[in-house]
């Protein structure tokens, strides 16, 4: 390797280093009352217990997995811990579920496993690639770990994260993949063969609400969108990213009949607006904002006539099982990730063959939401498929990969 292209790399990882620090910073700042998480640690004696390691608490897909790992693993009986690498929104509820400590550094990592170890903690859940740094620390500290991936290959890249992969690969009790197509590309791409492995979709946790809840819930919705009978929607969920696709979202908006309302929720990030300065803002278009509880995602599906599933890069997303409980019929790109895993076209939705095809994309919507005998036939399966998919048998399965590995 080159002078230069050595000097490149290191410049690169400063920078990579710089923006955890600042991002870190922001979270701390935004955070205040996470302090208290930063020296707790309730030493209560268990047996058997379960960590639950997360690398964040922003309200993102992966820690919102982890959280209700947490409540369902606790229900069935399992003695719960969090811990977090991280400051953020999430944390209250974690510490609501369980024990909670934010741990930064990997030498405080080890002081506190062998600490929890000590209590009767011997049974790691290791939350997406990232935390792979930490797994050969907890298999030095005496714990069983099963540790879950959700990063796409490309992810993985952008977050520099391939040595903890390595490490994940290699330390690791059982490793699970949310479907059998990540699980070929990343032992594929990576060279990486886990010593045990198993194929386990996440399930659907959104919470039931009871339907006073949600018929109220709808109505508030419905009132912001001031949307007539004949309007049909199509609805986006996530960060407003380019990865998400919101790009792809907003230009079918432009194109869309007007009698197609489309629907955006999730968190504003800095795209939103850089796509919003590339033309005018559609009259069909609504931003609704990010909605936090399971009232107003239920509320969201019910209204949906479709779900725009837009994203460049998504391992398994949670918001296709949600909107199939509810009937929604969805749209994704087949390149995507895990959407092919569950999306089967003409059944339960469509697939659009070639990434960023927002002319196929939008004239699978309007072909859906204007076809009432299609959408009724869609909708039906895309209940039947939602049943397969049970977040209670998801925890129970991983709970019972510790039994399993301890007894190894």
């Amino acid at each position: 390797m080159t002078t230069k292209k050595i000097k490149s790399l290191n410049s690169s990882n400063a920078a990579q280093v710089v923006r955890k620090i600042l991002f870190r910073a922001r979270l701390i700042v935004a955070n205040p009352s996470n302090w208290k998480y930063l020296n707790a640690l309730d030493l209560t004696p268990v047996q058997n217990g379960v960590i639950v390691l997360t690398h964040e608490s922003n309200r993102l897909g992966a820690s919102m997995l982890a959280e209700n790992i947490a409540k369902e693993a606790k229900n069935q009986g399992s003695c719960i811990y969090i811990l977090t690498r991280q400051f953020g929104e999430l944390n209250q509820e974690y510490a609501q579920t369980a024990p909670l400590r934010i741990v930064f550094s990997k030498i405080k990592m080890k002081s506190v496993l062998k600490k929890l170890h000590t209590a009767g903690y011997n049974r790691l859940l290791a939350n997406t690639v990232v935390n792979g740094d930490c797994i050969r620390i907890a298999k030095e500290c005496g714990y069983t770990v099963v540790s879950l991936i959700h990063e796409m290959p490309k992810v993985i890249q952008q977050l520099q994260a391939e040595s903890s992969l390595k490490e994940l690969e290699k330390y690791s009790d059982c490793v699970v993949f949310p479907t059998k197509g990540m699980q070929k590309k990343i032992t594929g791409q990576f060279c990486v063969t886990p010593n045990s492995w198993e194929i386990k979709p996440q399930g659907i946790y959104l919470q039931d609400v009871d339907s006073n809840t949600l018929n109220k819930t709808t109505r508030d919705i419905l009132g912001k969108l001031n949307k007539s009978e004949k309007i049909k929607i199509a609805v986006g969920v996530g960060n407003t990213t380019e990865i998400k696709g919101f790009d792809y979202f907003l230009k079918m908006a432009r194109k869309a009949p007007t009698d197609i309302l489309f629907v955006w929720a999730g968190k504003k990030e800095s795209f939103y607006d850089i796509c919003l300065s590339k033309g005018s803002v559609p009259t069909n278009f609504v931003y609704l904002g990010k909605l936090t509880t399971a009232a107003e995602m239920a509320a969201l599906y019910t209204i949906a006539d479709v779900l725009a599933m837009t994203s460049r890069v998504d391992t398994f997303p949670s918001a296709v099982l949600e909107a199939m409980k509810f009937g929604t019929p969805v749209i994704g790109f087949a390149e995507s990730g895990g959407v092919s895993e569950v999306v089967q076209n003409g059944v339960n939705g469509t697939l659009i063959d070639k990434m960023g095809d927002t002319d196929a994309f939008l004239q699978a919507i309007i072909s859906i939401v204007q076809n009432t005998s299609q959408y009724m036939s869609l909708s039906k399966n895309a209940k039947k498929t939602a049943l397969n998919y049970s977040f209670e048998n998801y925890v129970r399965f991983l709970m019972a990969l510790f039994d399993e590995k301890s007894e190894v």
